[in-house]
């Protein structure tokens, strides 16, 4: 693979141009060491684009700025890897360096392959950053039935009171300001709380649930929801009878007359389509403290 020491288009010019089979498919600019690639990062993407070639390279020696200039967007968008040789682990490095410029990777085409899968993944995380605080403050604005009472069972776990579902989602909409600030950095914390271990309702179908270990044959999901409570009322019948006497934040989980359900239009009665299946079922399980039978 040729790669003079210039590459000159014009006035300008880069000091590497990687060309195998003579094609020029990456531009590698280095800089002094410890001098800012911010002041070159835009001449080396308008030069690349001019050129047509596929990945750009700005390094001091030290910092290493990969980028797909042909690639919409500005040119902190288009950069898909940063390399700190002297902070980063050496032997990553290294498979970085094969992976986006070795001769074998740059003449079969894998490099760029390789390179817009590393663009396509930071897209992503970027996408999920900037969403997660969004979706947080609607969270804590409106609070989720299983948010409140996730919340209100660990209360109750702690002190041994258990607090007004009204009472947890005041609280909740009070700390939006913190909450939000929290959620920029990390994710809330993940329990797994539920016996019944559902796949999302929405758009898609059933054939089985696993309960307490076991798969169970199942047709639809208001099916799952009558054989998981069939199978608390013969395995669990302390948490059935505790049901009974527990109402959620928005609606009664159980009754014993029907018509009670019909016009409170509760979960349990055919007419009502749970779209969201799976987070009711854990509702009336949790709302009685219950998380693993």
């Amino acid at each position: 693979m040729r790669s003079p020491p210039e590459f000159i288009a014009g006035t300008r010019h880069i000091d590497y141009a990687l060309r195998p089979s003579g094609i020029v498919k990456v531009f590698v600019d280095v800089k002094r060491p410890a001098e800012n690639l911010g002041m070159y990062q835009e001449q080396l993407l308008t030069l690349a684009v001019q050129q047509g070639v596929k990945m750009a390279v700005l390094t001091n020696g030290q910092l290493w700025r990969f980028y797909l200039p042909l690639n919409e967007g500005s040119g902190e968008q288009r950069r898909f890897l940063n390399i700190d040789i002297w902070e980063q682990n050496p032997f990553e490095t290294a498979q970085h360096f094969t992976a986006f410029l070795s001769r074998t990777m740059i003449d079969n085409g894998q490099a760029f392959l390789n390179a817009d899968e590393a663009y396509q993944g930071n897209r992503k995380n970027q996408a999920i950053a900037q969403t997660i605080p969004r979706v947080w403050k609607k969270l804590i604005e409106d609070p989720d039935e299983l948010l409140i009472i996730l919340m209100t069972n660990a209360v109750e776990q702690s002190c041994g009171f258990r607090p007004d579902f009204e009472v947890v989602a005041r609280f909740l909409r009070t700390q939006l300001p913190s909450a939000v600030n929290r959620a920029k950095t990390q994710l809330p914390s993940h329990n797994a709380v539920s016996t019944a271990h559902l796949p999302a309702a929405t758009g898609t179908s059933l054939r089985a649930i696993t309960f307490h270990g076991h798969v169970i044959p199942v047709n639809s999901w208001i099916e799952s929801l009558r054989v998981i409570l069939q199978r608390l009322q013969t395995e669990c019948p302390e948490v059935m009878e505790k049901c009974l006497t527990v109402d959620g934040p928005k609606r009664p989980y159980f009754a014993l007359n029907e018509r009670q359900l019909v016009r409170q239009n509760a979960f349990g009665v055919r007419r009502y389509f749970l779209k969201r299946i799976s987070v009711h079922v854990k509702l009336p399980i949790l709302s009685v403290g219950y998380y693993q039978c």
